[in-house]
């Protein structure tokens, strides 16, 4: 199901609550069980920070599931991606922390996987 489809499913009257304003300046996390749209949920948001003109930057372990095609085919300007991968999670939280403080980025994105 995708974003606006929630969205929708929610009504109209219902308040943005999974939009790049919504989340602006937030730590949120994404997280479920099993099969889930988490992942779609968080491409949605990495497209519509592209569409605003915002930096992304999307770090994931070496070992990750992110796969660029499929992230492509979502409408994500993979040229305009900064992709991290890294060895574990507290090189992901390193790297993170000095891409936040940079202040370049609209949109920085951890990808933890199980």
């Amino acid at each position: 199901m995708t974003l606006d489809e929630l969205r929708a499913r929610r009504g109209a009257d219902a308040p943005e609550r999974w939009s790049l304003a919504a989340i602006r300046g937030r730590l949120v996390e994404l997280s479920a069980r099993g099969a889930s749209g988490t992942l779609t949920a968080a491409v949605e948001i990495v497209g519509e920070a592209q569409t605003q003109g915002e930096p992304v930057a999307w770090l994931t372990l070496g070992t990750g599931t992110f796969y660029p095609p499929d992230v492509a085919e979502s409408g994500i300007d993979l040229d305009a991606l900064v992709v991290v991968r890294a060895p574990d999670a507290t090189a992901i939280a390193r790297a993170a922390e000095r891409l936040l403080r940079s202040g370049a980025f609209g949109l920085v994105g951890l990808d933890l996987g199980a």
